[in-house]
């Protein structure tokens, strides 16, 4: 474990723009994506060299638009615990101001991948593809404390995957090697935030995204792992304090992106058969399984934070929308907005 002298530097603005300003009551919902715009990005999202995200309302109102020439990826974004920021791999941008941030540490070389903010307070879990590295697994991990003097690295474990902070901000788990292992050691791990001490929750046959979520609660983590006989990929809750694991979904189709309900009840997740993918539902307590929605293909999903409705970006490949389907009657509406069908899709309430 090293530990880094860690700098934020405000970084010219290239390009960055309110479209909108609609007047919002205080604790409006509202929806941050990934769009394809229009004009002279037509059919852009994000690519080498250049990355927008939008604000709209749960009514498909437009409220802003931040754009940047700099590198982002459209698959993984994420906010802080009071959507005060927004990360991208390396570019933060502050969504009240408008300002761009690039996280800068003494770490040199290699690009960033995987990032998430602790749910309590603004420090990140954030990941690495080395300079050299051989294959897609050479990820390093590092702790960043926006408001500190130091970066924690985790140097023996090779990181595969979003890490998944517990609801305390103590731990994260995530998909890893040791550096120095055998093939087939891949696990989950839970890893210290402050020190990056480790230990093995679960071994994989084979490398795979866990796509880990911690519960609201604390006591329990929901994964995807290749456990049935036909080697699809099924949902996994392992016991936090026990540290016991059992399948809670049977083989047939593909379980992907599992995410708790922020009451505990529930895990909406992602399912494919190869023709079609749907969003499912899953009773925690009675392991029973209904479908909310179904479309060729769907990218991401995430609760509202009362937990009535999910919204989820799906369609065509070619031509994704956002859309919001409430839980308890299932009943389905979009946006009319044009999506990158692989961005994450995030509630904020500011």
């Amino acid at each position: 474990m090293k530990k880094y002298s860690l700098s934020i530097f405000l970084s010219t603005i290239i390009c960055v723009f309110t479209l909108s300003n609609a007047a919002q009551n205080d604790g409006d919902l509202q929806i941050l994506y990934l769009p394809i715009l229009e004009g002279e990005r037509q059919g852009i999202a994000c690519s080498i060299e250049y990355c927008a995200a939008r604000v709209i309302s749960t009514d498909g109102q437009v409220l802003e638009t931040y754009e940047t020439d700099m590198l982002s990826d459209p698959t993984n974004i994420d906010t802080s615990y009071d959507d005060t920021y927004l990360i991208s791999g390396s570019l933060i941008i502050n969504l009240e101001t408008g300002w761009f941030f690039d996280l800068e540490t003494a770490q040199t070389g290699g690009q960033h991948a995987w990032a998430t903010w602790s749910p309590v307070e603004n420090r990140i879990a954030y990941t690495i593809f080395l300079d050299g590295a051989s294959n897609t697994l050479e990820h390093q991990l590092f702790f960043a404390d926006l408001q500190g003097d130091t970066v924690v690295s985790v140097d023996d474990l090779y990181i595969f995957g979003n890490p998944s902070w517990s609801p305390d901000g103590e731990s994260v788990v995530v998909g890893a090697v040791p550096t120095d292992a055998e093939e087939n050691q891949f696990s989950l791990y839970m890893i210290d935030a402050h020190d990056g001490s480790y230990q093995p929750l679960y071994e994989f046959d084979e490398q795979t995204l866990p796509y880990a979520d911690w519960s609201p609660d604390g006591e329990a983590v929901v994964f995807s792992s290749a456990v049935a006989q036909d080697e699809t990929n099924q949902l996994l809750l392992l016991d936090v304090g026990s540290g016991d694991t059992m399948p809670i979904t049977i083989g047939g189709e593909q379980k992907w992106m599992a995410q708790w309900s922020p009451d505990d009840t529930s895990i909406a997740f992602y399912q494919t058969n190869g023709d079609a993918a749907s969003i499912q539902l899953l009773d925690v307590d009675t392991r029973e399984t209904v479908e909310l929605a179904n479309k060729p293909a769907i990218g991401s999903l995430s609760w509202s934070p009362d937990g009535s409705q999910i919204a989820f970006v799906g369609g065509e490949v070619e031509q994704s929308d956002v859309c919001i389907v409430t839980v308890d009657t299932r009943e389905e509406r979009c946006l009319g907005v044009q999506a990158h069908w692989l961005s994450n899709i995030l509630w904020l309430k500011r």
